[in-house]
């Protein structure tokens, strides 16, 4: 019985407390780092007033007002994150689960610092120049982020961060590598779609943009109960976590 509450049925195990094998992403620490550099760089030359918000139109309906909070907030939000992604993997419950996905959850992460980094040089350059086409480049963006980790996730291995974390992944190996390999088809297809979505007019572009994620959503976790039915019928669950005296 873990500490958490939580044990593992398992064949396997091992007296050794596991060692996390996630260490500090430099790639993800030299993004934060030239991002804070690029405020320091812009932040004397920008207007009085920056972009905070774009509408479906991909037209700016918010500003704010040049100060330190607004420029260099982004930056340490990606810091913070770096810095997150090499901590939690250590306390996780499952950190042993970490070794069999190390590669992927470093490109997870990577992609979503880099996505971070591309808005908010997105933000300092419509500063400058605010009539660009934002309004296709973000979602477009933001879909094919969908898609590269959707293809990700089918190799992400039970945890309790990242990856369709359902009650009944969570609870069987078993499940959780069947939700992630047809989520993991999904999540490409949705973003795909999400990303052509981007070029429709508005509100078309939103409209469908959410459709598809969050019909996205609605599919894997309805997916994931099947397929925790249907094993559970055939007594196939396998590896399981239980709760607290239901060893």
């Amino acid at each position: 019985m873990s500490p958490d509450g939580f044990s593992t049925v398992s064949r396997s195990g091992s007296g050794a407390p596991p060692r996390s094998v996630i260490g500090l992403s430099r790639f993800q620490l030299a993004v934060a780092l030239g991002m804070l550099l690029a405020g320091l760089l812009f932040y004397p030359r920008l207007p009085e007033r920056v972009p905070m918000h774009w509408n479906v139109h991909g037209q700016i309906d918010r500003w704010g007002a040049r100060n330190l909070f607004n420029v260099f907030f982004p930056p340490l939000l990606v810091l913070g994150m770096a810095l997150l992604a090499w901590l939690l993997p250590r306390i996780d419950p499952l950190k042993r689960s970490y070794a069999r996905f190390r590669g992927s959850y470093y490109l997870i992460i990577d992609i979503i610092v880099a996505l971070l980094a591309l808005l908010y040089g997105i933000t300092l350059y419509s500063a400058f120049h605010p009539g660009w086409p934002v309004g296709i480049i973000v979602p477009a963006a933001i879909g094919l982020l969908f898609a590269v980790i959707g293809n990700q996730l089918a190799k992400v291995r039970r945890n309790f961060l990242i990856g369709f974390r359902t009650p009944w992944a969570l609870a069987s190996e078993a499940v959780w590598v069947r939700t992630h390999r047809i989520g993991a088809r999904i999540f490409v297809l949705a973003g795909i779609g999400a990303a052509a979505a981007a070029f429709l007019p508005a509100p078309w572009n939103a409209i469908v943009f959410m459709v598809l994620v969050l019909g996205a959503v609605l599919a894997i976790f309805v997916a994931s109960y099947l397929i925790h039915r249907q094993l559970e019928a055939r007594g196939k669950l396998g590896d399981r976590l239980v709760g607290p005296g239901r060893e």
